[in-house]
């Protein structure tokens, strides 16, 4: 598949009210939460081109965010 001008692998597709397609490749970070929620799912993407940010610093910089949300 090609995302943007990059190669990369299918990771999740679905269908449905968001119609949701991620995929890996070799010049990005992508980390996929899934939650399950009123008898479906809810996804939080973190994604990021390497070329940005290495990989490690974007982790730094979203963790605080994603630890932030609160699902109760």
């Amino acid at each position: 598949c090609s995302f943007e001008g990059f190669s990369g692998t299918p990771l999740i597709i679905g269908s449905g009210v968001s119609n949701l397609f991620h995929a890996v490749y070799p010049e990005g970070a992508t980390r996929l939460i899934l939650l399950a929620w009123q008898g479906g799912n809810v996804v939080i993407e973190s994604a990021n081109v390497t070329s940005q940010y290495p990989a490690h610093k974007w982790r730094a910089l979203t963790q605080p965010i994603l630890d932030s949300f609160d699902f109760r």
